[in-house]
């Protein structure tokens, strides 16, 4: 990709002057900044930027200045107007005030064509104009603030990502093949092969709550996963010397900008809107319900009047609260590792059509454990994670497999980030088990992930600004293992009868509930 620039600039002066008086100085400026100033950091043999023309006003002086990738012409202006304003300071008492860029051109040219549809939507840029293999952008009225905030250098990044299709991060950064089947337990006898989710509605077992993706879990559903929950608690987290702790699950958006999960995934989000705090401001949103008797159009748009814009999310991965407890904090190497777990409620993510049945669903629960550890030491940890699951499965008779995620969550708003920092050889593995029930085993329906097993690098640790007093690199790491699904696959696979269950799990029925409870019934459910 070739890059041409060219922009107006427009240096606002302190006060009003005779521009005879300083149209030498100015001169002498120019061209003294085009032989050296706008040529520093110019890697040798290659152009920096150029002052085309000017003019001298009496209280501006404009500029067009063309540049290069190697220096911009904002990049230009902003030195210009420092060294400028120093020289006529000393030689005439006149300082710059302001510097505005009335018009800025960006030319990108590809070896490839470019057609609209690549180029669907350009945040910022006025005009955008696409032929052949080049997109040229304008802007107007650019601000010492998008100067500063790098914005014409982001919208660039971004064009040219779009443009020329960049492989996912994941690919770029993992060692081992995205998909790759690193272990597995092998066939396994399967003792059920019927749909889980209509056997349990069948049964009682579970109601669909009028939310999307939602399901209420009756006293039989719910006694299994707490039953599954301690015996992971028992098996995998506690024996791993994960301790307990209390996460919220609303979270602010500040916090998930700092995760770039909103840079990755703004579409999965519940997102939060508190109220104004004004109770007589609803007077007319319940007098508007009252008299339509019903939620349509009129009385939405009434209630969406009084609230703020979104403030929260729901807890989309649930190790959110752990980087905002270490941010801006410097960790003592002799107090590591630091492991924390969360099992206090739900996690929410917004599936929209792909929510399906109950082994995807928007409201679910799992352990989360989260750990931060200097960088051998954060994967060894994730290593013993998985094996300790592993042995899990295996007492619980599960067909499993492990494989090198292709979809780490993290890393998605890095996608078009050149930052330098540490990631691990592999982000991420899911452990996944057999759906009998979604097809055979060769097909990637008939497979679920009810655990993810990351190692962030130092992604989460230069986001939330975490040090280690000696210097040394620290990476986090996070693993959920998903009850709710571990929940499904034990069914999917150990079917509904009780004495076909694993005996781990009928120990903890028996010890906890005195046996499986007893679906509450009605004259009118379940059928």
């Amino acid at each position: 990709m070739e890059l041409e620039f060219s922009a107006e600039v427009e240096l606002t002066l302190s006060r009003e002057v005779d521009p005879t008086e300083i149209e030498p100085t100015v001169e002498e400026f120019v061209k003294e900044a085009n032989e050296d100033l706008l040529q520093r950091g110019v890697p040798t043999g290659k152009e920096g930027a150029k002052i085309e023309s000017y003019r001298v006003l009496e209280d501006t002086i404009e500029m067009e200045i063309t540049g290069t990738r190697y220096l911009r012409p904002h990049e230009a202006a902003m030195r210009v107007r420092k060294r400028l304003a120093e020289r006529l300071g000393r030689k005439h008492r006149v300082g710059v005030r302001d510097l505005k860029i009335p018009r800025y051109e960006v030319v990108l040219r590809f070896d490839r064509e470019v057609t609209r549809d690549d180029v669907r939507y350009v945040p910022v840029a006025d005009d955008v104009v696409v032929e052949d293999g080049t997109v040229r952008l304008t802007f107007q009225d650019v601000d010492e603030e998008m100067l500063r905030r790098h914005v014409i250098d982001r919208v660039i990044r971004l064009v040219a990502w779009a443009v020329e299709e960049r492989s996912e991060l994941v690919e770029r950064v993992t060692k081992v093949e995205p998909g790759t089947v690193v272990d597995e337990s092998g066939p396994r006898e399967i003792r059920f092969d019927g749909d889980v989710t209509e056997e349990a509605r069948r049964r009682g077992w579970v109601k669909e709550f009028p939310g999307r993706g939602q399901w209420i879990y009756t006293p039989p559903m719910a006694a299994l996963f707490e039953a599954l929950r301690d015996f992971l608690l028992e098996r995998v987290t506690r024996k791993l010397g994960f301790e307990p702790a209390l996460f919220p699950k609303l979270i602010p958006l500040e916090t998930m900008f700092r995760m770039r999960y909103l840079h990755g995934l703004p579409d999965g989000m519940y997102y939060v809107c508190p109220p104004k705090r004004d109770p007589e401001l609803f007077d007319d949103f319940k007098r508007e319900l009252y008299v339509w008797g019903e939620l349509n159009d009129r009385t939405l748009g009434s209630l969406r009047e009084k609230l703020r814009d979104p403030g929260y999310v729901l807890a989309p991965a649930q190790c959110e609260p752990f980087y905002e407890l270490l941010r801006d904090e410097v960790v003592d190497p002799e107090r590591l590792p630091i492991k924390l777990y969360d099992c206090s409620g739900w996690t929410y993510r917004w599936e929209g059509g792909a929510a399906k049945g109950l082994e995807r669903v928007n409201e679910f629960q799992r352990i989360e454990h989260v750990w931060i550890a200097e960088p051998e030491e954060a994967e060894r940890i994730r290593e013993e994670l998985l094996e300790a699951t592993k042995r899990a499965a295996e007492e619980l008779e599960l067909e499993w497999k492990v494989v090198v995620s292709d979809d780490p969550f993290y890393l998605e708003g890095r996608l078009l980030e050149d930052r330098d920092i540490e990631l691990p050889d592999v982000p991420s593995y899911e452990f996944e088990v057999y759906l009998p029930f979604k097809g055979e085993r060769s097909s990637e329906e008939a497979w679920i992930s009810v655990g993810s097993f990351n190692v962030h690098g130092e992604h989460f640790v230069d986001g939330f600004n975490v040090k280690e007093k000696s210097g040394r690199t620290l990476f986090t790491g996070c693993a959920g293992l998903g009850v709710t699904r571990w929940v499904v696959g034990l069914l999917a696979q150990h079917g509904f009868e009780p004495e076909e269950w694993p005996e781990p799990i009928l120990e903890r029925i028996d010890e906890k509930f005195d046996g499986l409870p007893e679906v509450p019934k009605t004259l009118t459910w379940p059928e």
